[in-house]
């Protein structure tokens, strides 16, 4: 990703998720004509995998105002069935929603956004480590 100085913040839940944009990620941002929704998905399956998702369209679930027309929701999901090839490329498997009792537990810290190539992108962390300087 290249170097971002555009950050912000949403708060999901309660707990508040950094939003960062790169200079061409911000740049983009600016033209666009109608939302860009933006899901942070971790997706049990064969493996757990996080994704980030980009659509015009907006989605069923919550979605929160990140300024900038950019919405952003975070959703834990498991596939119906166990295979491989779903993991790759664009595919969408039949999904369920993964049932967490402490989700807030499991919301990102940190949203990262970048358009490269003609196409957006994005990664999200977490930081576990701050949680627990907190607790103590």
């Amino acid at each position: 990703m290249t170097v971002a100085i555009n950050t912000g913040q949403i708060q999901i839940g309660g707990k508040i998720i950094h939003v960062e944009l790169s200079n061409q990620a911000k740049k983009m941002a600016d033209k666009l004509e109608k939302p860009l929704f933006v899901t942070m998905e971790l997706y049990f399956s064969c493996f757990v995998v996080k994704k980030v998702r980009f659509s015009h369209k907006k989605p069923e679930w919550d979605m929160f105002d990140a300024g900038e027309n950019l919405f952003v929701g975070f959703r834990v999901i498991q596939s119906a069935p166990c295979n491989i090839h779903d993991l790759t490329g664009d595919n969408t498997p039949v999904y369920i929603e993964f049932p967490i009792k402490k989700w807030r537990a499991i919301l990102p810290y940190h949203l990262k956004i970048d358009y490269s190539k003609g196409e957006w992108k994005g990664t999200y962390e977490w930081n576990f480590r701050s949680k627990k300087l907190e607790e103590n």
